[in-house]
This record gives structure tokens, C-alpha cells and sequence, in this order.
């Protein structure tokens, strides 16, 4: 991978992020300060404590099809759906916001770098990766061996994966995807699939 497209993978998480979370007010000192509901003052008390940041994880790609179905769920539930027909109500429970995921570089890309010839027959250059979010819960936490001291900062929280694919099945795997949320059963091809790279470091 060269400079540039490092440059252009970076800059497309950080569109995807931007595109999909609300955004938080950034401070000077580079701190986040959440929205504070109305009824609730401005507080240390209130400010979410910040965990392990500039991580990432190689993962076995059947630990985080759950996660995907997980975000799918979440994100219907909140109105957010494959095909719009119009306007809903619901009431749901309110979970912490993602607003940004961090990522420690290096192993990320020694790791895509490993990617790029896994699939066997296919060239480097025949070979992309897709950002799928994932909504990480306590099975998906003890599968991954997850310091428990890191749960509170993890539990229950969006974070994003790096999905390595043959360009050519691209639209085949988002199809998968698709219909994969429609399923209670995870198909072959994703459970033999290659490793995906979970990025880790949720923030606030």
C-alpha cells in the first residue's frame, strides 16, 4: 500500500465517521465535551470517562457478523432502513454515542498488507476492504479475551471493522450483508471468510 492510498483510506473513515455520527464540540486542548441534556448541569460528574484509545485487534470474521446484525437492529430501530417508506415513531432506550473511532496505524497496516495475499489467485491490486460498523455486546467482548477492566469503555458500543474483499464480489458481499440481516443463520461464506480488523479505540 502506498502513501497515497494510505492517505485515502484514512480520509475515508474519517468521512464515514463524520457522515454517520453526530458530532461533538472539540475544545482546545483536543478534549471532547458532550451535549449535556438540559436537565443536567455541566459537570466532571457528566463527561464520559475515555478508554483505551489507538488500538485494533485482528478478529475472526464469525465473532463479528453478530456485531453487524446487532448495528443493523439498533440502527432500524431508530428509523435508519435499507428502503424508506415513510415516517415512524418509537421509543427506544438511549445508548452512548460514537463519535469517533481511533486506531493505532502500524499493526492495521502490516495486517492489510497480509490481507492483500490471502485470497489465493488474486493480485494485490484485485484485492479492497469495506468499513462495516458493528455493535459490540458481551459475547463479542469474552470471545475477543477483552480485559474486563476495559468492558465499561467497549459494552454495548459501535465501533468499526475493516473487511478485506476481492473487488470483483464487492457487490456480492454487501448482497451477503444485506441479507445476512435478514437471517438468523451466519452462511459458510462468512464463517470461513477472511479475518476482518476491528479498529477499537470507541470514543468519547
Amino acid at each position: 500500500m502506498n502513501q497515497n492510498q494510505l492517505h485515502c483510506f484514512v480520509a475515508a473513515i474519517a468521512l464515514f465517521l463524520f457522515i454517520s455520527c453526530k458530532t461533538g464540540q472539540l475544545t482546545n486542548d483536543n478534549t471532547y465535551t458532550p451535549v449535556q441534556p438540559k436537565n443536567k448541569p455541566v459537570s466532571s460528574d457528566n463527561l464520559p470517562k475515555g478508554g483505551p484509545q489507538f488500538t485494533g485487534r485482528e478478529v475472526r470474521a464469525e465473532f463479528a457478523i453478530p456485531c453487524f446484525k446487532r448495528y443493523a437492529e439498533i440502527m432500524n430501530a431508530h428509523g435508519f432502513v435499507t428502503s424508506p417508506s415513510g415516517k415512524v415513531t418509537f421509543t427506544v432506550e438511549e445508548e452512548m454515542i460514537t463519535t469517533s473511532v481511533s486506531y493505532d496505524g502500524l499493526p492495521m497496516i502490516e495486517w492489510m498488507q497480509r490481507m492483500l495475499k490471502y485470497f489465493p489467485g488474486a493480485e494485490p491490486k484485485d484485492i479492497g476492504f469495506l468499513m462495516v460498523p458493528g455493535h459490540l455486546d458481551e459475547k463479542f467482548l469474552t470471545e475477543v479475551g477483552e480485559d474486563p477492566a476495559n468492558w465499561q469503555y467497549k459494552l454495548n458500543r459501535v465501533s468499526i471493522f475493516i473487511v478485506p474483499v476481492i473487488k470483483s464480489q464487492g457487490a456480492q458481499f454487501r448482497r451477503m450483508l444485506s441479507g445476512l440481516y435478514k437471517t438468523a443463520t451466519v452462511p459458510a461464506a462468512f464463517q470461513n471468510g477472511p479475518p476482518v480488523w476491528e479498529l477499537g479505540g470507541v470514543q468519547p
